[in-house]
């Protein structure tokens, strides 16, 4: 059959849909189906940098940062050699220090050891330089203050606590790191400080019994009591000394014109033990309960007869049917001995 004619309308409508299809350009491409739950592509799939899309965390895989637990200002000492810090006693480093008992029965939890210094002298070495912080740092301040005042002046301390506490040999107290024995300042013939390795008797006129040459010192003793007394970080119970020189302190403090308020106070500590030696060769210095200490320290000495062994850990017991033990006799620490 012979063909029919394409009308020209028809061929106008293919032209300009040919038209319309090429430039609209190729057709989108079918996007890529997603990867399943928890599948995870080969590295070369995953992109190299740009932000990352974090799910949020289950709580059985969420962990809180572990944080180390503080330690006690106490236990830390100086830095060592790699900067971290070095600590001290590591058993106690739960337990403050502590005073536990009495001055005669009782024992130290935690106590500092006294150090020699440029103005500090310990008379003898040993176990013997153990104290509560308070005490310490009692002894040091004082001699600090002694020392900016007079030139040369060195303090010279005897026996405080053992590391523990507890009983130590030679005292009826000294066993919860609230006592120490401080020797007395002296002066040469020409009124320079001398420094002395040992206690020395004092009479009643300052003279020095064995050492002609020396003389107790009125200004350097007095100046020492008044850093006790006046120190605003411990509480200063008593100051045993003998009767004679406390009379020469006080008097000696009147004529300086000192404070009325530090002499009361001065009168009030320093006194002479009623049931031992007389203290003419030394100071026994002894604070008071520190605050928030008083329900296991017990501030005035207790009969060792009456000590409870459960409390008082480190004292020894007492014994049955024994005589009372006479007073220590007054020592003259050497050191070494």
């Amino acid at each position: 059959m012979p063909s029919r004619p394409i009308s020209s309308r028809f061929a106008v409508a293919l032209l300009l849909a040919a038209a319309t299809a090429s430039a609209a350009g190729p057709p989108p491409e079918r996007p890529a189906s997603r990867p399943m739950a928890g599948f995870v592509g080969p590295a070369r799939d995953r992109p190299v940098s740009g932000p990352r899309r974090t799910g949020t965390p289950s709580r059985a895989s969420a962990k809180p940062p572990r944080r180390e637990p503080p330690l006690p200002p106490e236990s830390v000492g100086a830095p060592t050699a790699g900067g971290r810090p070095r600590t001290t006693r590591p058993k106690d480093l739960q337990r403050p220090p502590e005073s536990v008992g009495s001055p005669t029965a009782g024992r130290l939890v935690g106590g500092a050891e006294l150090q020699a210094g440029p103005h500090l002298r310990l008379a003898r070495p040993g176990e013997t330089h153990w104290g509560l912080p308070p005490l310490v740092r009692l002894l040091e301040r004082a001699a600090r203050r002694v020392a900016a005042r007079f030139e040369g002046a060195t303090l010279l301390v005897g026996d405080l606590s053992r590391p523990k506490g507890g009983n130590l040999g030679g005292h009826r107290s000294h066993t919860s790191g609230r006592d120490a024995d401080v020797g007395f300042y002296f002066v040469d013939a020409e009124g320079r400080s001398a420094t002395l390795g040992r206690y020395h008797h004092v009479r009643p006129d300052g003279s020095v019994e064995g050492a002609p040459e020396l003389r107790f010192d009125d200004a350097r003793n007095w100046t020492l009591v008044e850093a006790w007394v006046t120190d605003p970080r411990a509480r200063v119970q008593h100051i045993f000394v003998s009767a004679p020189l406390r009379a020469r302190l006080l008097s000696h403090a009147r004529r300086v014109g000192a404070y009325l308020p530090v002499r009361q106070r001065a009168a009030l500590a320093m006194k002479q033990p009623r049931h031992a030696l007389p203290h003419d060769n030394h100071f026994h210095v002894r604070i008071a309960c520190p605050s928030g200490g008083e329900g296991r320290c017990v501030g005035e000495p207790t009969p060792r007869r009456a000590a409870r062994r459960d409390d008082v850990r480190g004292a020894p017991a007492p014994r049955r049917g024994g005589s009372r033990r006479a007073p220590p006799r007054a020592h003259e620490v050497t050191p070494g001995r």
